[in-house]
């Protein structure tokens, strides 16, 4: 096919508004202002990452597979702020930086560059892109896609080059879990070619320690987006979203297939005994999990779940926590509430193990941003499911994270606050132990933040 036209940032909801790229790297310290006081016992930064568009891709755009990687971050050190944000500079989006146009197409658009148009090493390939997460391990960032190269970038945002770990880690998914206690990085990456799912371990020094390993699970090529693991296992929810090359779909070659149903596997880690466990329900999406933890012979899961990944209309999300029964060989789930909510985070000191708590985003029923943001922050406990509430009125957030007081007891729930009109953007400090109660601190950046993904809370 030949070279498409730039896609007209006019005609891309995702483009505009509260979405809208910046393009202008800044640091800015003295001009931050500040409603409330800002924690001394707050150490460390908040990294947060998402799709910003140096120039709009060829032949299309679409939310959330498509964009140049933007970490935003914000350093916290007795009750001082600063600010810092920088492109994740790969190599293709350099070939675009120096070229000063768009080089690759939208990554539904079906459109490759050959090598009349790119340098031979990039022809016939999308761009990297990793802008779904930032993550921290072993003292190193990086900047994690779906499914592709993982970038590194140094302690001030700058890229310091591909992620590779050893050579069968070239390519992961966006998900990692951090052991907390054995201080292990595991991941996975899901694949077109068979095997469709493989995972790895990166010890705590960084070195990879267990090469990918295949799994028999899925047998066809799925989209997996997230995973869970406990003391002993990994868990990963196999939701009907299959690849299928003919494009023949309501979202080109993605194709929601319920009739297969969901599947869950259970795979020992290294050192539990057994084989993976494979368990049938019925079919449902899960984009982000909250944690997994092991009860007796019990996995629970706390989640969502939805009734396809590509509707979030009323009644068609609820929060659900799941039970995995390892000696019955059964699956249970428990629906908390059916109002749309996303983005669950726990106190990452606590992955796989057992959580009193997560936070989660929610949809109020009467949301101004409709399905932009949310403009609910929840605080659910994780036994009984009670939930404590904070609206949010006229202000949006997306993803939220917990940062844990500097002496390890309780902490603070982070949020980027969005509004429709606004040019510049607050974040907002609240105390998880007081949700609803009032604000902690308020930070007004003179800059805006566009609506992201997902970050993290960071030792600086």
């Amino acid at each position: 096919m030949g070279i498409p036209d730039p896609v007209d940032p006019g005609t891309v909801h995702e483009l505009q508004g509260i979405f809208a790229p910046v393009h202008d790297e800044r640091d800015v310290d003295a001009a931050i202002t500040i409603s409330g006081r800002v924690p001394d016992d707050l150490h460390g930064a908040y990294l947060r990452n998402g799709p910003n568009p140096l120039f709009p891709p060829l032949g299309g755009y679409t939310f959330p597979f498509d964009g140049d990687a933007m970490i935003h971050g914000l350093w916290f050190d007795e009750g001082r702020v600063r600010y810092r944000n920088r492109f994740v500079w790969t190599d293709e989006l350099c070939l675009e930086r120096d070229a000063g146009r768009a080089l690759f197409g939208g990554v539904l658009s079906g459109y490759v560059p050959d090598a009349d148009a790119v340098p031979a090493a990039f022809a016939g390939s999308h761009k990297t892109t990793p802008f779904i997460n930032v993550v921290q391990h072993a003292g190193r960032l990086f900047a994690c896609a779906e499914s592709q190269t993982w970038w590194e970038v140094d302690a001030d945002l700058a890229t310091t080059g591909p992620v590779h770990f050893d050579g069968s880690m070239a390519r992961l998914t966006a998900h990692p879990k951090r052991d907390p206690i054995t201080g292990e990085l595991i991941l996975f990456v899901y694949r077109h070619d068979a095997p469709y799912l493989m995972w790895g371990i990166v010890g705590p020094d960084g070195e990879a320690t267990v090469p990918m390993q295949p799994l028999d699970v899925p047998d066809a090529p799925l989209m997996v987006h997230d995973f869970a693991i406990t003391e002993h296992y990994l868990v990963f929810v196999l939701a009907p979203l299959l690849f299928d090359p003919t494009g023949q779909h309501d979202f080109g070659p993605i194709a929601w297939q319920p009739e297969r149903g969901t599947t869950i596997a259970v795979v020992p880690r290294p050192g539990t005994p057994g084989s993976v466990r494979v368990f049938e329900t019925e079919a449902f999406w899960m984009w982000h999990v909250a944690n997994a933890y092991e009860d007796g012979e019990r996995i629970v899961v706390d989640t969502h779940r939805m009734d396809d990944p590509f509707t979030a209309s009323p009644g068609t999300v609820q929060l659900v926590r799941l039970a995995i029964d390892l000696a019955a060989g059964t699956v249970s789930m428990d629906r908390r509430d059916d109002r749309s909510c996303e983005f669950a985070r726990i106190d990452d000191r606590l992955i796989g193990r057992r959580h009193d708590w997560f936070i989660i985003s929610a949809d109020s029923g009467d949301n101004p941003f409709g399905a932009d943001a949310f403009d609910q922050l929840w605080r659910v406990e994780g036994d009984s499911g009670a939930i404590t509430e904070r609206r949010l009125g006229a202000e949006g957030i997306g993803e939220s994270i917990f940062a844990p007081r500097a002496d390890g007891d309780g902490g603070y729930v982070l949020s980027y606050l969005y509004t429709l009109d606004g040019d510049t953007t607050d974040l907002l400090i609240l105390d998880v132990d007081d949700l609803d109660g009032d604000e902690v601190a308020r930070i007004h950046l003179p800059v805006r933040v566009p609506l992201g993904l997902h970050g993290s809370w960071v030792d600086p």
